[in-house]
């Protein structure tokens, strides 16, 4: 039997390459990954540092990025709170992107996800919650 970290190290990154796929697949023409992915760490509260980290790229790419969904408008500047700072937020349509994306993903999931008994489903509910706190608890810095 297959080592329960191993099975979480395949199936987390395998899942979020499919949700990735279907991401891109839904908003072609619209936004990049990329630009969603950016997109989705703003609403989460990051700043620019922070993505460029999460992302491993440049915060100088990051920035270029957030320039370009500023055109878009999908993200806003505002003055942070040092006067100096500039905060960026989204937008009306930045939201409605976003719920789009997830309405989108989640319409291809359901399918699948009806396929599953109610026993199935329970346990995957249950199984979630523990990824979740199991996850909280990993420290990440090495």
């Amino acid at each position: 039997m297959q080592k329960l970290s191993t099975q979480i190290l395949e199936v987390i990154p395998f899942s979020v390459r499919t949700i990735r796929r279907l991401s891109s697949s839904v908003l072609k023409g619209r936004i990049t990954i990329h630009h969603l992915r950016i997109l989705i760490l703003i609403r989460e509260g990051q700043g620019q540092k922070g993505i460029a980290e999460t992302l491993q790229v440049s915060e100088a790419a990051v920035s270029k990025t957030i320039g370009s969904l500023v055109d878009k408008k999908l993200l806003r500047k505002k003055i942070g709170k040092d006067k100096r700072s500039r905060e960026v937020i989204l937008t009306a349509s930045g939201t409605r992107i976003l719920n789009l994306a997830r309405e989108l993903v989640e319409e291809q999931l359901i399918p699948q996800l009806e396929k599953l008994g109610t026993d199935e489903k329970d346990t995957l509910r249950e199984g979630l919650l523990i990824l979740q706190k199991v996850m909280s608890g990993v420290k990440e810095e090495l």
